[in-house]
């Protein structure tokens, strides 16, 4: 990890890090000297997670609104972006739903989109009130819209953009979102390219 950016000495909080690819990037960010939050719903698994990684990280079981199904190929929770010190959103890919998490106790909170969905939910940016929430597999960007007190939020518009090839994250820079394409349904190779899309918010 180290290699790829320098994470020593950050405090990160990494969803879904029980198992899989949550645990992969939790056990790289560790390697990398970052101070690691796993949360999970599976709290024995965290612990079992916690407890593979090296150095020290700090569990967060996550209770409340948030339920996973029992199929292990579903997707599960996503993205994340800090609203503030003490609480955090992420989303549900296979639901499309977006939660509030309390970063201290894990409680979470469904987000009430008003009967939407953000079905592939994937990266998330928060920009004051304005969460993106790029959808990876529908090449799309959410615009949402959330109320003062994150617990409600309205869909606003979706972006697109013909050079998406299942965007998966979002950055902001220079009055432009930089979309990351992970092309999912490329076969990988070494002569395969990978590309960062500009999109005009």
């Amino acid at each position: 990890m180290s290699g790829l950016f320098d994470v020593e000495g950050l405090s990160v909080v990494v969803t879904g890090a029980a198992s899989g690819l949550g645990f992969a990037m939790a056990e790289a960010m560790a390697e990398g000297g970052a101070r690691v939050t796993l949360a999970d719903i599976d709290g024995d698994g965290l612990d079992a997670a916690a407890g593979r990684l090296p150095g020290e990280a700090r569990t967060l079981p996550l209770t409340g609104d948030l339920e996973y199904d029992d199929n292990p190929d579903t997707f599960e929770l996503n993205g994340i972006a800090a609203v503030d010190r003490k609480r955090l959103i992420t989303v549900q890919s296979g639901t499309g739903k977006l939660f509030l998490v309390n970063a201290r106790t894990g409680d979470t909170d469904e987000i009430d989109l008003g009967g939407d969905t953000l079905t592939n939910g994937d990266g998330l940016l928060l920009l004051g009130r304005r969460l993106y929430v790029v959808q990876n597999r529908d090449n799309k960007i959410a615009v949402v819209h959330l109320k003062r007190s994150s617990r409600r939020g309205e869909i606003k518009r979706f972006l697109t953009d013909d050079d998406f090839d299942v965007p998966t994250t979002v950055a902001w820079k220079g009055g432009f979102l930089w979309a990351v394409n992970a092309r999912f349904t490329t076969p990988p190779g070494p002569t395969i390219t990978y590309d960062v899309v500009r999109v005009t918010p």
